[in-house]
């Protein structure tokens, strides 16, 4: 049976995870054997994976009846949005919930100004001491917010409530920081 938000705890994970791919990622680092440009393309990756492991839509596939395959960490979950920056859940999910400012378009996708985010965000979150290194543990965390935060009081084909986003900022900035 599936766990009761339907994120889909008991599945079999499959060659396309964040787990599989950061352990992959990091065997190719970590093989001297590897022609370096190989390696300095899989660091990148691993660097990129990390970060992607802290938002909780990259961590689940939310299972139901409507979708019994799974919604592809909110890929297959529609939303309305004012300036349909986001089509589905996962991409205002990837926008931090579009509380952050953005920079001019590099090339077709936008980039924020990670500094001007990152160093006031730890001023008021401080780094966990120690920081928790474990991929399976940012994965779990992920799942559950997924199910707490990021999945609840959100529908299908709606749009996210100012409460909802208010709610998410905390997730968003909490993960961002840890990340």
């Amino acid at each position: 049976p599936l766990d009761p938000k339907g994120l889909g705890a008991d599945k079999v994970l499959h060659e396309d995870n964040i787990l599989w791919a950061i352990q992959e990622a990091s065997r190719v680092v970590g093989d001297t054997d590897s022609p370096d440009l190989w390696r300095a393309i899989m660091l990148r990756s691993l660097i990129h994976l990390v970060g992607d492991a802290h938002q909780p839509l990259h961590c689940v596939s939310r299972y139901s009846v409507h979708q019994p395959d799974g919604d592809r960490g909110g890929n297959d979950m529609p939303i309305f949005d004012g300036d349909r920056r986001h089509r589905n859940l996962h991409l205002l999910w990837d926008d931090l919930l579009g509380l952050y400012p953005r920079v001019q378009p590099e090339g077709k996708r936008w980039r924020v100004q990670l500094p001007q985010i990152i160093d006031p965000l730890l001023v008021r979150i401080p780094a966990e001491e120690p920081p928790i290194l474990d991929p399976e543990t940012w994965a779990e965390e992920g799942r559950v917010l997924a199910r707490d935060a990021v999945y609840d009081g959100i529908r299908f084909e709606a749009s996210p409530s100012t409460a909802y986003l208010e709610r998410g900022r905390g997730v968003v900035d909490q993960q961002l920081a840890r990340a």
